[in-house]
């Protein structure tokens, strides 16, 4: 689609693009400040819902759109667990990076920790 623009083409393309997605997040994250006001929710609580559903969104539109080619359907609902599974992990695994680094000494509270959390999910 973009291979007529040549390589300077889609450079700027790219750039473009970083720009807008730029744009698109300052003004995310200023509206997500409001709705917190607004609502009476927490600035997290509110961050949290909106990135949950920023990130799982591109996904569920792959399954709505696989619902009209059904030999798709398979790889689209596998491709949204993965996904939500993957960032719960990665969530996880990073706060639990994050504490050990920050406190050492809480080595031993962190595998229980761990191991209470995966047994919710």
């Amino acid at each position: 689609m973009l291979e007529g623009l040549g390589l300077i083409g889609n450079i700027i393309v790219l750039f473009g693009s970083l720009v807008a997605l730029y744009k698109a997040s300052d003004i995310t994250i200023y509206q997500s400040v409001k709705v917190a006001e607004v609502t009476g929710l927490g600035k997290t609580t509110t961050g949290f819902v909106l990135i949950a559903l920023s990130t799982s969104l591109p996904e569920l539109f792959v399954v709505v759109f696989s619902v009209f080619e059904p030999e798709n359907l398979g790889i689209s609902v596998g491709n949204i667990l993965g996904s939500n599974i993957t960032n719960v992990c990665l969530t996880l695994g990073a706060c639990f990076l994050l504490i050990a680094l920050k406190y050492p000494e809480l080595e031993s509270f962190i595998p229980s920790m761990a191991k209470k959390e995966m047994g919710d999910l």
